[in-house]
């Protein structure tokens, strides 16, 4: 569930293992998660400290605290140390008051959050909850910010950071002192979205509020937080851009990207049709529930002739713009709107002429 918030605030998340972490592949991006990293080379611990964050890369952390163990299971001496320098948290005698199937049975840990420090969607005032599988006790903040407190399982403990936040160094951290993927509605029950929304809000407070992240394709609107956009750059450096909506209602948004689409020719593969023929970096869409709608830029060839599309090349473009799933065995009368979009003056009637016919009938 991290992987989709991530997704849905416009990020491009991948995985790094051991081998690309020590040939310093962490450089290729600007945030660097440690995810339940409880068990690290102390070593590795290390160079989060000497060599990650002096490199300008950005490091959050969620659910555990990174490094407290090797690889054997072995507690690491410097563990404290480390995670103060680099997060801002004394862990001293930090314990998991609630660690589900570890030190309970049943997967019922529920987490309220208070606002404490402005910081994108939060700041005093602020409140919400979720159901969580894991929350930590019994540590303070010891430099930087804590911009959320939380009190434990089912407020059954005192205050403490539940978000914390560095920003007076190379790079800037986050940590989150309880888990905030494989999330439920936790007590009292809230719907579905509440909780989306709740995930939604951190991940773009750490990774765009405070790290200062900006996707290369950026969704807005009504219900825009349920949309989950991706994109591709083609062999020919045409692109294409997806778009799927996670969520049960219409989303009404605005896709922005002058980086991708400034300049460019914009179709809708999904439903056929050009957009814009000289897009100004922004396309407005009305997505339904479940949907899925995927965008093809490409530039415009200098005085006409052959595009550089790789779906079609010809200038004049024709499509389906409604028609019936099926028309065979029907015999009845079925309405058919064609689109089209001519770069040509001298067409003639005979070339915009689109004929229908069965093929092989009798085949499933």
């Amino acid at each position: 569930m991290l992987w989709g918030a991530l997704r849905r605030v416009g990020l491009q998340p991948g995985i790094l293992d051991d081998a690309q972490f020590h040939r310093g592949d962490y450089t290729n991006a600007p945030a660097l998660i440690l995810s339940r990293c409880m068990n690290m080379d102390p070593v590795d611990l290390d160079k989060i400290a000497t060599n990650v964050i002096p490199a300008g890369i950005h490091v959050f952390s969620d659910a555990d605290f990174p490094g407290q163990f090797d690889p054997y299971g072995r507690s690491n001496p410097n563990w404290v140390s480390r995670i103060n320098t680099i997060f801002g948290l004394n862990v001293a005698s930090a314990r998991p008051a609630y660690d589900s199937v570890v030190t309970n049975t049943l997967y019922n840990g529920t987490i309220n959050f208070t606002g404490v420090t402005p910081l994108g969607p939060f700041g005093p005032g602020y409140s919400a909850h979720l159901g969580t599988w894991k929350i930590w006790s019994n540590l303070q903040g010891s430099a930087g910010v804590t911009v959320l407190t939380q009190n434990g399982n089912n407020g059954t403990g005192s205050p403490v950071p539940a978000l914390q936040i560095t920003t007076n160094r190379p790079a800037k951290t986050a940590a989150l002192t309880f888990a905030i993927g494989d999330c439920y509605e936790g007590v009292p029950n809230q719907v579905p979205q509440r909780l989306w929304d709740t995930r939604y809000d951190f991940i773009h407070a750490i990774f765009r509020d405070h790290f200062g992240i900006q996707p290369v394709v950026e969704v807005t609107g009504v219900n825009s937080k349920y949309i989950l956009p991706d994109y591709r750059i083609c062999q020919n450096g045409s692109v294409l851009i997806s778009l799927l909506n996670e969520d049960t209602n219409i989303a009404n948004i605005t896709v922005s990207s002058p980086k991708l689409l400034a300049g460019k020719i914009v179709e809708n593969l999904t439903t056929g049709g050009i957009i814009s023929t000289n897009s100004n970096g922004q396309v407005s869409l009305t997505m339904t529930d479940d949907d899925y709608v995927l965008l093809y830029a490409y530039s415009p060839t200098a005085g006409g002739g052959a595009q550089q599309s790789l779906v079609n090349s010809n200038q004049n473009k024709l499509w389906f713009q409604s028609a019936p799933a099926a028309i065979w065995p029907s015999l009845s009368i079925n309405q058919v709107t064609i689109g089209y979009d001519t770069q040509e003056t001298d067409l003639t009637s005979h070339g915009a002429e689109q004929g229908l016919r069965c093929i092989n009938p009798g085949a499933d």
